[in-house]
């Protein structure tokens, strides 16, 4: 898996691109996380960190989908009384995941976001 990201990474810098590494399911190693990190000009952005943030308790399980809270919120529902329909991210999750990689990608674009929601 090193050698993946290392060569994808290269193949980025050499290209003039960058590298962005979304964490999304289950918390990585150790292991994995410091490999993640260490792929020169990488960025790694964890989502399931930021999901799991915004609940009030967190996430109680190493793995989100198997932690209720998270289910509960960020799967997809519907009927009534609703019933699960699908695990994949919902609207409000994917709203978490893009504000984590538009930040990872340009830190200040948020801040200026929030001064012209507020201007108005």
């Amino acid at each position: 898996m090193r050698l993946v990201y290392e060569e994808i990474g290269r193949l980025a810098l050499s290209n003039g691109a960058r590298l962005f590494v979304v964490i999304l399911g289950p918390e990585p190693s150790t292991i994995r996380r410091s490999l993640l990190n260490g792929v020169p000009g990488a960025v790694v952005v964890d989502a399931a960190a930021a999901l799991c943030a915004q609940l009030p308790g967190g996430c109680t399980k190493p793995m989100p989908l198997d932690d209720g809270a998270y289910v509960k919120a960020y799967a997809h529902w519907a009927g009534s009384p609703p019933s699960l329909i699908d695990l994949h991210p919902n609207a409000k999750a994917h709203q978490i995941i893009a504000r984590g990689i538009v930040h990872a990608v340009a830190p200040q674009a948020l801040d200026v976001h929030r001064e012209v929601c507020h201007a108005h």
